[in-house]
């Protein structure tokens, strides 16, 4: 390759590292929907020039098929469903928000990954994430009636339990991580921490709790020497923490339901159970193929049940992500995301095998398992929170594909 083809090479691989890290940056942030679809597309460009230009081996291979043929599966499906749609035009947004662009963070991701941009990312997300957090209570004590900047509790709560594994890498020497930095990672974490306990947001604890007891659980027999005594009492005093924490929300929570007396009226207040038990009414009408794709695809009936009654105004869809498949997709929806999450799983737990791939394998796993707990009482998987976790997903995985492209 001549001196100029090397540069252009360079510059593309440059600008397509670069659009990609500015996404996981603006992602979580109030009103960034057009500048996150920006920021993709200008990575996708990059990476068709690349490619184009200096060869498709400068790109991860081709994904494994047991994660593609569920992929292709689940997006056939939603597609489909257009034909039954009891709101086509909807159906037919989500499929461009959803669908569409959910393919094409996974893609730039998966295809773009290598260990240096690795590294890049996640010190991005991480640093925005913290950096957001940050700024939201300073806002939330200086001007507390202002606008959040960050798209609310549930959505911001969810972003933050997708990017806690990354911590893993402040705690691995190079290449696999960014070496041990156990000031940064303190730091981190209790800003992360102070974040989801000013959300109020319960279900963040137990996300939070079982993406930890996932990371220990697999990289302590993978690796007993790196991960042994020290690390395991370190995951332990996390642990506690994260548990005396969920108690502190607990107990704060009563202070939204102004008639509870304690923790356990707050629960006995909570509307979930009327969204649950609307949405298995909705499945019963439509078991076999649901009602078409789309999370609020039947947002009318849930507000016409709910009247004017407490909690109307989240009265849009189920709040589990399980529940609303079966809405939307009915049992062949259900069966599809379910075998999706499990291949994604799956491709994590390959990477355990193989010593360049255990901490981006144990991540993975540790992120699939997070979202899925914190998606039990609420169902965020759509608008940024679905193309970061495509992203991510993308990123582990193809990295995985070629792990000795090293940093």
């Amino acid at each position: 390759m001549n001196a100029t083809a090397a540069a252009g090479a360079t510059a593309s691989e440059r600008i397509c590292a670069l659009a990609a890290a500015a996404f996981l940056v603006v992602a979580p942030v109030t009103a960034s929907s057009g500048l996150r679809v920006a920021l993709l597309a200008v990575a996708a460009l990059a990476l068709g020039h690349l490619a184009f230009h200096h060869g498709r081996d400068r790109l991860a291979p081709a994904p494994p098929t047991f994660v593609s043929i569920p992929l292709v599966l689940w997006a056939a499906l939603a597609t489909a469903s257009l034909a039954w749609s009891v709101d086509p035009a909807y159906t037919r947004s989500e499929l461009r928000a959803e669908i569409a662009y959910g393919a094409l963070a996974f893609c730039v991701f998966y295809f773009a990954a290598d260990g240096k941009n690795i590294r890049l990312w996640a010190a991005a997300l991480l640093a925005g994430t913290a950096v957001l957090a940050v700024t939201d209570l300073a806002r939330a004590f200086i001007a507390p009636n202002a606008a959040s900047f960050n798209s609310g509790a549930g959505r911001f709560t969810t972003h933050l339990v997708l990017a806690a594994p990354f911590f893993m890498l402040l705690t691995v020497d190079r290449p696999a991580g960014f070496g041990k930095r156990p000031a940064i990672l303190a730091g981190g974490i209790a800003v992360f921490f102070a974040a989801a306990l000013a959300s109020q947001n319960r279900i963040v604890w137990g996300a939070f709790l079982v993406s930890l007891a996932v990371l220990g659980g697999a990289l302590v027999p993978s690796a007993p020497r790196e991960f042994g005594r020290k690390a395991l009492a370190a995951l332990g005093i996390l642990g506690a923490a994260i548990v005396i924490l969920f108690g502190i929300s607990m107990m704060k929570k009563v202070e939204v339901y102004t008639t509870a007396r304690n923790a356990g009226e707050s629960l006995e207040r909570d509307v979930r159970p009327r969204f649950w038990a609307i949405a298995t009414g909705a499945i019963a009408d439509r078991p076999l193929a649901g009602h078409g794709f789309g999370r609020d695809i039947i947002a009318p009936r849930f507000r016409a049940e709910f009247g004017d009654t407490e909690g109307r105004e989240f009265a849009a869809h189920g709040h589990n992500l399980f529940l609303n498949a079966a809405v939307s997709l009915g049992a062949a929806g259900l069966a599809a995301l379910t075998i999706l999450m499990a291949a994604l799983a799956l491709a994590h737990a390959r990477n355990l095998a193989r010593p360049a791939t255990r901490i981006a394998g144990a991540i993975g796993l540790a992120l699939v398992a997070g979202f899925l707990v914190k998606n039990l009482t609420d169902d965020f998987f759509n608008r940024h929170n679905a193309l970061v976790f495509w992203a991510l997903n993308g990123m582990l995985i193809g990295f995985g594909k070629r792990p000795a492209s090293g940093p």
